[in-house]
């Protein structure tokens, strides 16, 4: 049973990143000028900047000309939320977080594939 136990933990930590990969998706925001985006102050955005770099922005606001967000900061620190902004002239593309269903539903389908591969993938008495 022993040889189960580290096959099952094994899945679970397999299972549990192909969940969470197939949960988050990232939807882009197209169609609307920059300028006049909308922001929604509770989701998460990643931008693209006219380089090519990528930043993710959590709960982001504008202020100005600026897309501005604050980092928090690191659990049992004294610090202070390290803010953040990026000109609205330099992203070139927005993205917001979101779920999929259809990619949810394939994720799971492959976690229940996986468990009965690692339940059926040893003879019985290497169990």
């Amino acid at each position: 049973m022993a040889g189960f136990s580290r096959h099952f933990r094994f899945f679970t930590i397999g299972a549990g990143c192909i969940l969470v990969a197939a949960c988050i998706t990232w939807h882009a925001q197209t169609g609307i000028p920059l300028a006049a985006a909308l922001f929604d102050s509770t989701k998460t955005y990643r931008v693209t900047l006219q380089g090519g770099d990528q930043r993710i922005a959590d709960h982001p606001r504008i202020s100005g000309d600026s897309l501005t967000w604050a980092e928090p900061a690191p659990e049992h620190s004294l610090a202070l939320p390290k803010r953040h902004g990026i000109p609205l002239s330099e992203i070139n593309v927005v993205e917001v977080q979101g779920t999929s269903v259809w990619s949810t539903i394939l994720g799971a389908y492959l976690a229940v594939a996986l468990l009965f591969g690692v339940i059926n993938c040893c003879p019985t008495g290497a169990l």
